[in-house]
């Protein structure tokens, strides 16, 4: 009988912990796929909204409003991190998943330029600051939810949320693939967007239900040091990495290959969502393996070190045009993504003590967000009139800084991992 009761109580165990990843990764995958739709839409969105007789001062409009949504992403971090780390992680991620929703709704029903004239880009990055807001409380809180949840595999936990973004994106690349075909209706960009808003409310309801983090009820019985400057240093650079690296080699690789290979919105969108693909296999097996194998802090070493020499021949080898070519582009990127993404959420929640976390990861990822992602598609559009390769310089710059100060801030680092590392074996 007993035997019983103790499988019973495994199982319903089990059963909430995959509730509380489908849950947790649910919100964080719709909120990536409905943001990233826009960018990926922007050379779409630059003829609805921005109308223009110069068509890179109409596609950096669009790019320039999918920035906006980075200026809000600190003030959303400062606002849902004071909440996550004061009243707990599960009301900040509830709410900012409500603010998404309907800021992703309005856009679905937004008028264009050709109705409502100026009103209509007014309208758009309106939207894409709620959005923007919102995402600042989401990302990372749904990240430090699942690690801290997870005691066993916590690299592989927090991998989750990096994985269900990248599928995110593979999803809203997929949307745009298939809105943007000919012979679609002029209006069926729409209907994602308004889709999304009501699925959102969907998944804000399931996640009224998540039990709170097992943190927050044993903050003030766990003694811990305080953030340090190496801390902040080291998650600013690492945040200028992930953005400068995806969006640049991401988002704007269908600008990329629309300009320079003359590929249709729907075929370059196909390409980015493959890519995507393999991101999302790539990222839970380097965050598995930071639990069982290799030094997590080693694996973003390497992978920032992998960036910096390999971005430019990344562009070298989608410029020919051929199938061996844009694989050649496609497999490395996501390969060096994974190594990166994989095992970044868990490594920077054991960095930050738990009454700090949530705004001290949130609002320093987000300020360097809102600075070079904001920037980076458009600096890349500026670069490729030079040459298509220097968007891959771009990266390298970006990742060599990072890779130097990854190694000043190792000793830091590597002694917080240790010590948390010793403090789960004692216990």
């Amino acid at each position: 009988m007993q035997h019983i009761e103790k499988n019973t109580a495994q199982a319903e165990n089990t059963l909430n912990q995959i509730m509380i990843y489908l849950v947790a990764t649910g919100g964080t995958l719709l909120e990536w796929a409905e943001y990233i739709l826009y960018a990926y839409l922007a050379h779409h969105f630059s003829a609805l909204y921005f109308p223009s007789s110069d068509p890179i001062a109409s596609i950096t409009a669009s790019y320039a409003v999918l920035g906006t949504g980075f200026l809000m992403r600190p003030l959303g971090a400062w606002v849902f991190g004071h909440i996550g780390d004061r009243y707990g992680r599960k009301p900040a991620l509830t709410y900012s998943l409500l603010l998404m929703g309907i800021a992703t709704a309005g856009i679905g029903f937004m008028p264009t330029h050709e109705q409502i004239g100026y009103w209509a880009a007014v309208g758009l990055a309106m939207c894409r600051l709620v959005q923007g807001f919102a995402l600042g409380g989401e990302f990372h809180g749904a990240g430090i939810y699942l690690v801290e949840h997870s005691k066993k595999n916590p690299y592989f936990a927090g991998s989750w949320i990096t994985a269900s973004a990248a599928f995110g994106m593979v999803i809203g690349a997929g949307i745009a693939a298939l809105v943007t075909r000919a012979g679609m209706p002029t209006w069926a960009w729409r209907v994602p967007f308004i889709a999304g808003g009501v699925i959102y409310g969907y998944i804000f309801l399931r996640r009224r239900t998540l039990p709170e983090s097992p943190v927050m009820t044993t903050l003030e019985k766990v003694p811990a040091r305080s953030a340090s400057l190496p801390l902040f240093a080291f998650v600013t650079v690492l945040s200028a990495l992930v953005c400068t690296y995806v969006y640049v080699a991401n988002v704007y690789f269908v600008t990329f290959l629309i300009r320079e290979l003359s590929y249709t919105v729907s075929q370059a969108t196909l390409w980015a969502m493959i890519a995507q693909c393999f991101v999302t296999l790539f990222i839970p097996f380097f965050g598995w393996g930071a639990d069982r194998w290799w030094n997590p802090y080693h694996l973003l070493c390497f992978g920032a070190l992998a960036a910096a020499v390999c971005a430019p021949l990344f562009f070298m080898s989608a410029l020919s045009g051929t199938l061996v070519g844009l694989l050649g582009y496609i497999i490395p990127y996501a390969i060096i993504n994974g190594i990166i993404s994989g095992p970044m959420i868990a490594l920077m929640v054991r960095m930050f003590p738990p009454r700090q976390r949530y705004r001290g990861i949130s609002i320093t990822w987000n300020i360097t967000a809102a600075v070079l992602g904001a920037i980076a598609p458009i600096v890349a559009v500026k670069l490729a009139k030079f040459s298509p390769v220097y968007p891959g310089y771009y990266i390298s710059v970006v990742a060599a800084v990072t890779f130097f100060v990854l190694l000043l801030c190792r000793r830091e680092v590597m002694s917080r991992i240790y010590e948390v590392q010793s403090k789960i074996k004692i216990k």
